[in-house]
């Protein structure tokens, strides 16, 4: 956008393009990263015990059994507190370089 100068015309028109470019990027990173960390922890135990069942006839019951004497709720605070560093940090890097991008074409591709 800045090689196009579509970040001018924001800022020609009273416009302020980090509101209106890196906010929703930032908001959307730090809600739908740990949603998606959320659905693959799920969907991790979910195929675990499916293989277990299948590959050494391991009933579910024993499944839960033994993954609930691991369980530590500090796991699923890490874990989702990792998400939502990175569903911050992710947008924020990108939109910072994509703002430092200068030189024309030639600056976007090295």
């Amino acid at each position: 956008m800045v090689v196009s100068e579509q970040i001018d015309a924001f800022e020609s028109l009273g416009r302020d393009p980090v509101a209106i470019l890196a906010a929703p990027r930032f908001i959307a990173g730090v809600i739908t990263l740990p949603l998606l960390v959320g659905f693959a922890d799920v969907i991790g135990i979910w195929a675990g015990m499916v293989a277990a069942n299948i590959g050494i006839d391991l009933g579910n019951e024993t499944f839960i059994y033994g993954a609930r004497l691991f369980w530590h709720n500090g796991d699923l605070v890490y874990g989702l507190s990792k998400a939502v560093v990175f569903g911050a940090a992710i947008p924020l890097i990108s939109v910072h370089m994509g703002l430092r991008t200068g030189g024309g074409p030639k600056g976007c591709w090295p």
